[in-house]
């Protein structure tokens, strides 16, 4: 599954789904082309989710109006402390609902001296890690 970026929503009276169905069809053919439409984003950008073999992601970036086209893929979150930070400690008695609900956070930004990036209580780190930090006049590395 790939998701096809096209940048700002289009202006006007406008049927997003049918924008994506079209310039999907120039792609896969208009025989498949609904089959092959998993979701289409409608408000914050302009973009869907589509069934593409690689030959044709490679062919969909290529399309007039197409910005990016990049595979799908699930992350490991790499976090220490965010169960605690947002109140839900992992040793909390857990009950059968909780396997319906969905918990959605919105991070409107990275703020460095924000309490979920406090290193406090933390040692070095590790010796094989190869990062480095690069200071600035408004960060310090923690």
């Amino acid at each position: 599954v790939y998701i096809v970026y096209m940048g700002d929503t289009p202006k006007g009276d406008v049927s997003i789904p049918s924008l994506h169905r079209n310039i999907l069809q120039q792609v896969v053919g208009s025989d498949i082309a609904s089959r092959c439409l998993v979701h289409s984003y409608k408000r914050s950008i302009n973009g869907f989710v589509a069934r593409l073999t690689e030959e044709e992601a490679q062919e969909m970036a290529g399309v007039d109006g197409v910005v990016s086209v990049f595979l799908s893929q699930k992350h490991k979150l790499h976090t220490t402390r965010s169960w605690d930070f947002i109140g839900f400690s992992q040793k909390a008695k857990r009950s059968r609902v909780e396997s319906d609900i969905i918990i959605g956070i919105f991070d409107t930004g990275i703020w460095p001296e924000a309490d979920s990036f406090d290193d406090k209580g933390f040692g070095p780190p590790p010796d094989k890690w190869k990062g480095s930090c690069h200071v600035a006049s408004n960060f310090t590395c923690n």
